[in-house]
């Protein structure tokens, strides 16, 4: 898929992105699965936005403790993704996300897959537009 996907990226309808949301105080219940590893209590972020800038899903309340892809996971947009995707549209996400037929990744540094050129073109092409979601992302949890 990766090899389509580098000849056509008119198919990617959405962006998604993990993130944090600090807590002011430590909560009350299960504070250790909250706490974070940049020394601060906080909950799990997971956002889908469009190519229109708008956010689709925002799920909140996972703790941190909890994997991005898990996350996803547990989503109605993995559950039922026939919902929300026609026939071979996908999703860009970051390296904390498992490749899958929803979601498209950038290539690894040790990938052999395909051309040394063709993977670097579709990462650069892939991180111009992850952009939009890492400052959507940013304003959501300041």
């Amino acid at each position: 898929m990766c090899v389509e996907v580098a000849h056509d990226t008119s198919k990617c309808i959405w962006f998604i992105d993990g993130s944090h949301i600090p807590f002011f105080a430590a909560p009350l219940d299960d504070k250790e699965s909250y706490y974070t590893r940049k020394i601060c209590y906080a909950m799990h972020l997971k956002l889908v936005v469009g190519l229109n800038k708008r956010i689709l899903i925002l799920d909140t309340g996972n703790p941190v403790s909890v994997h991005d892809a898990r996350v996803l996971a547990n989503n109605a947009l993995a559950i039922n993704s026939d919902l929300f995707f026609s026939y071979g549209q996908y999703i860009y996400g970051d390296s904390a996300y498992r490749e899958c037929e929803l979601i498209i990744t950038p290539f690894k540094v040790n990938s052999t897959f395909g051309t040394l050129s063709g993977r670097n073109k579709l990462n650069r092409h892939m991180a111009e537009r992850r952009v939009l979601i890492e400052n959507i992302s940013s304003r959501c949890t300041k």
